[in-house]
């Protein structure tokens, strides 16, 4: 049997975790991915964050983003983004360990469900199978997410957004 572990994403691992972006958002520039998750890595926030999976020689397999939202059906929910496994031999141990992990988090924030988000790809990063993987985990389909985009380079304007704003000149 597998002996992941699950931890919260710290700064220093924040460029190794940059793999799974790639492979999942190839637009996703590393200089993008660092100043998001720096954001999300910071102690000062407690109501959002990021979880990296670990094998057994202490490698980034697995990764999810989340944030706390309140929600009329619900209430307190954990949203679960960029929910990625990436390991040559068991991806589903990965997905199900990162799951029961979010479960957790979500059980001691007091949420009173998990909302997961998943990308839609092709090839490599065709996520259909993290659906059944999620389902066994308890997830059911409860609703379609759609996108529409309004900038068509969106990514570009990530590490200004993310980063500290320039002080103002006298």
């Amino acid at each position: 049997m597998r002996r992941l572990r699950v931890q919260p994403l710290t700064p220093e691992r924040i460029p190794q975790a940059f793999v799974l972006i790639q492979v999942s958002i190839p637009e996703v520039q590393l200089e993008d991915w660092v100043a998001f998750a720096a954001h999300l890595a910071s102690a000062e926030h407690v109501d959002k964050g990021a979880l990296i999976a670990l094998n057994e020689q202490g490698y980034i397999v697995g990764l999810c983003c989340y944030h706390l939202e309140d929600t009329l059906r619900h209430g307190r929910t954990l949203n679960v983004d960029h929910f990625l496994a990436l390991d040559l031999f068991d991806l589903t141990s990965v997905a199900l360990t990162l799951a029961e992990s979010a479960h957790s988090l979500a059980q001691e924030l007091g949420c009173c469900a998990i909302y997961t988000c998943l990308e839609r790809g092709a090839g490599a990063t065709n996520h259909c199978w993290l659906h059944e993987v999620l389902a066994i985990g308890g997830y059911e389909m409860k609703a379609y997410q759609m996108c529409k985009p309004i900038a068509p380079e969106a990514s570009a304007r990530v590490a200004s957004q993310y980063s500290d704003p320039e002080p103002a000149s006298i």
